[in-house]
């Protein structure tokens, strides 16, 4: 606390805002670690985990170095040792039952038996007081009286120094081992976080009015998300009649810190954590809202948190925000030269729970790449966009139709509405189609609508068509409509890679695929 804390605090102030701690800093102190935990306890004998955990306590938290060191012990750390050290523990375990005949475990075995109810009762007792939902509370009070590594641990180092019987040990091991069984599962029983989201109100672009504004939930992983996103909303000219509001969630995975953050940036925080690393997303949007005045409100949000969590924010602040769609970057970049770039699979897990627990709509944007430049950047420019929205009927078409015609209220907006009907289905009327003609009346007769009909046989033809189109236009907007097969795309689902973004999204987001223009894949909110 005396030497190495200031040592790096100094590494962390020579350290550039944003940037990453020098390599060589990082595995001096690495080196300096294992020095001082072989070193230190030799005079501290009894006391050599109290030393551990004052050097872990040393470490400054948080980006950049703490998140640094996480990083590097991770992997061995939770991948390897962790597991190994929690699987010989286990195997001490030589029966299954306490030895109540030694009056040293029957006692052992009462007194945590009472600690561990006197702790449950008195957590659930001031929940139900406050008038806390009891699933909620009965979760929130097993969540504060379990017991994992850090007890098997305790047991485990008391025993090897002799200060526990074999047969008390025994006792104490059974009793962490059937609360880290138990507990999970009655969590998993009495938890729900996915049931806040299903609310009594309809969140889809079909319910939101003209003339109000779109709330629009827009999530950013990386630098290249902010483009995408921004040309994107560019390609769609908001004006006065057709505002936005748009709410930024720059998404940081956890590293180096104990507990999530969720950081709103109008409330002015200054904190390091999660600032700088947002501070660019900030600016972008900022001057997206400055370029659109009067068209355009953003706000800006920073999430840190672990991966498999990220959902349960996006969702929050959605409900919290009612938006009517979210908008989601596709898990893989490409180069401007259509080339693959990278391919994240933690942000297609991502994307996959939130199409499951969204409360309103859901748009998956695909970028290829080579729509990252400015484009409209000039409001004084006669230039226009090229929208084009493919039509197959459904749910999620109809959705996606809804957000095509608010932009193709703008006149610098060229809209052009596909639809795709199979010859068998000419002359047949069922409750969807009909609900598709409502849907599809004013683009037929709109003098700012391009209404096209195409009448395919199969799959083949439908791609045919398609291939056709991709390099007339900057945005086309797709209905996901999952496991939903006609003759219009039959042959098609066996050659889908990402049912995610459904039959034709997949079909646009393929490396195959020549166009240069940016997909919106749209799912109508599901989870009401």
């Amino acid at each position: 606390m005396v030497v190495l804390r200031p040592v790096m605090l100094l590494f962390v102030k020579l350290t550039p805002e944003g940037q990453q701690v020098n390599q060589t800093c990082i595995y001096a102190i690495i080196v300096v670690f294992l020095m001082s935990m072989r070193v230190i306890p030799e005079g501290f004998n009894k006391y050599s985990l109290i030393v551990i955990y004052v050097l872990g306590l040393a470490v400054p938290k948080g980006p950049p170095l703490g998140s640094a060191l996480v990083e590097k012990f991770e992997c061995i750390a939770s991948g390897l040792f962790l597991p190994i050290f929690v699987t010989t523990c286990s195997m001490r375990l030589q029966r299954l039952t306490p030895n109540f005949k030694n009056e040293m475990v029957k006692e052992h075995v009462v007194f945590a038996t009472t600690t561990l109810l006197v702790k449950f009762l008195s957590c659930l007792g001031p929940l139900l007081y406050k008038k806390m939902h009891k699933r909620d509370a009965l979760a929130v009070s097993l969540l504060l009286c379990s017991k994992g590594v850090i007890e098997l641990a305790a047991y485990t180092f008391m025993s090897d120094g002799k200060m526990l019987s074999p047969e008390v040990f025994h006792a104490g091991l059974m009793f962490v081992v059937f609360g880290a069984s138990i507990v999970p599962v009655l969590l998993r029983r009495f938890y729900d976080p996915s049931r806040k989201y299903a609310g009594y109100q309809i969140r889809r672009i079909m319910d939101a009015k003209l003339d109000a504004e779109l709330q629009i939930v827009t999530c950013i992983h990386v630098p290249s998300n902010v483009t995408s996103v921004i040309n994107m909303l560019n390609i769609s000219y908001p004006t006065t009649e057709t505002p936005l509001a748009i709410n930024v969630l720059h998404l940081v995975k956890l590293s180096g810190l104990a507990t999530p953050i969720f950081l709103s940036h109008q409330k002015r925080s200054k904190r390091l954590t999660g600032y700088s690393y947002s501070e660019n997303v900030i600016l972008s949007f900022k001057k997206f809202e400055g370029n659109h005045f009067g068209a355009v409100t953003s706000n800006a949000f920073t999430a840190i948190c672990p991966p498999e969590f990220m959902h349960d924010d996006i969702c929050t602040l959605a409900l919290d925000k009612l938006a009517s769609l979210i908008v989601l970057p596709f898990h893989r970049t490409w180069y401007i030269d259509g080339t693959l770039e990278s391919e994240d699979h933690t942000i297609r897990n991502l994307n996959l729970r939130v199409l499951e627990k969204a409360p309103c709509s859901v748009g998956i944007l695909i970028d290829h790449g080579n729509i990252r430049r400015p484009i409209h950047s000039d409001a004084r420019a006669e230039s226009y966009s090229n929208v084009a929205m493919l039509f197959f009927g459904g749910n999620d078409d109809r959705e996606a139709l809804t957000l095509a015609k608010r932009m193709a209220r703008n006149k610098k907006v060229r809209l052009t509405v596909a639809q795709f009907i199979s010859k068998s289905d000419e002359g047949e009327v069922d409750w969807e189609k009909i609900l598709d003609s409502e849907v599809l009346r004013d683009a037929k007769c709109s003098e700012y609508i391009n209404y096209i009909k195409h009448v395919v046989n199969d799959g083949r033809g439908t791609v045919n068509v398609v291939h056709s189109m991709v390099n007339e236009f900057d945005l086309i907007i797709v209905g996901r409509r999952y496991n939903i097969e006609d003759p219009q795309t039959s042959g098609l689902k066996e050659w889908s890679e990402f049912p995610e973004i459904g039959v034709m999204g997949d079909l646009l987001a393929s490396k195959d695929l020549t166009g240069k223009c940016s997909v919106l894949v749209v799912q109508q909110q599901h989870k009401i």
